[in-house]
């Protein structure tokens, strides 16, 4: 049976509890690191102050507060607590790109590696080269997958060299032959973010086994 995420747009803790109330099986979140290696949840890679563009990757944690004291990136181990002590999943959009954070994989594998929770976490991102190194790190347990938007020449050679546990794609590039792919390599799909009833159909129709979509009545969805 197909699970459903709720994208969290605006990455916010009260996000988080609606997406409860609203039936969600697990949220995603967006994933930056700040200059001090604090990993946090914002909707972009920078500060937007005095008409400027501060990166995330350039700024402390405690300068960003100081900054944006309206609406400061929530600190990662916050979301990751809620998670765990409302026992649903935790999809990670690990956004690296424009901005590349450095050694990000290492820092990430160790957050959840200390709060043993690996098991209902996936990390995903369009930087597959970051897919390709964090897998590659023997003390990451949790799963890992490209996430893409396009037709592929070889889907399955990305698989392979990247060893990744599943793929998130747009709904428009999952055709018949890209599931059954998929499904030769034994990979879980998580189904691309929609609020539209007939991708939401043929997803549960195809088995995928996540759903991700924007706030809505998924309790409704579920009737479906």
């Amino acid at each position: 049976m197909s699970k459903y995420i709720v994208h969290q747009g605006g990455n916010t803790i009260s996000r988080l509890y609606s997406s409860l109330e609203l039936g969600a099986d697990g949220v995603e979140c967006d994933l930056h690191m700040t200059k001090d290696n604090i990993l946090v949840s914002y909707d972009f890679y920078f500060i937007a102050h005095n008409n400027q563009k501060l990166k995330i990757s350039e700024l402390t944690y405690a300068e960003i507060e100081k900054i944006n004291t309206h609406n400061p990136p929530v600190l990662f181990e916050n979301i990751l607590n809620f998670c765990i002590e409302n026992e649903i999943y935790l999809i990670i959009d690990v956004k690296n790109g424009p901005v590349f954070y450095d050694k990000i994989e290492i820092v990430l594998t160790n957050v959840l590696k200390r709060y043993n929770y690996e098991n209902i976490v996936y990390v995903m991102s369009y930087d597959h080269i970051f897919i390709k190194k964090i897998k590659a790190n023997q003390d990451f347990k949790a799963k890992a997958g490209i996430l893409y938007s396009a037709r592929l020449v070889d889907l399955s050679h990305v698989l392979m060299s990247t060893k990744s546990d599943f793929i998130q794609t747009n709904n428009y590039y999952l055709p018949n032959d890209v599931i059954q792919e998929v499904r030769q390599h034994n990979l879980e799909i998580i189904g691309w973010c929609t609020t539209d009833i007939e991708e939401i159909k043929y997803n549960i129709h195809q088995g995928i086994e996540f759903i991700t979509i924007e706030h809505c009545d998924i309790k409704k969805i579920k009737s479906l």
